[in-house]
């Protein structure tokens, strides 16, 4: 797969994950965006776990607390370093 093939992936994949997840409510979406190894690297504390299930988990409470929630990415810089 040739180098813009694989950021063009990615971009739809992210777009994919913000629409379905954050936009729709269908948190187990998740679970197909993420390897179960991920690590999240973020300051907020949480008791989710690695992977999927740790985003899941974090996208039902959001949603939880905001059901009207809604993402717009109007950049997705997913191009590699130089």
């Amino acid at each position: 797969m040739e180098s813009s093939d694989v950021v063009n992936e990615n971009k739809r994949l992210v777009a994919h994950f913000y629409d379905e997840v954050w936009n729709r409510g269908n948190i187990d979406v998740a679970l197909e965006a993420f390897a179960d190894d991920y690590v999240r690297h973020d300051l907020r504390p949480t008791t989710a776990g690695p992977g999927g299930e740790g985003q899941r988990q974090i996208a039902a409470a959001f949603r939880h607390a905001f059901p009207d929630l809604s993402f717009m990415a109007g950049l997705l810089n997913l191009e590699p370093s130089r």
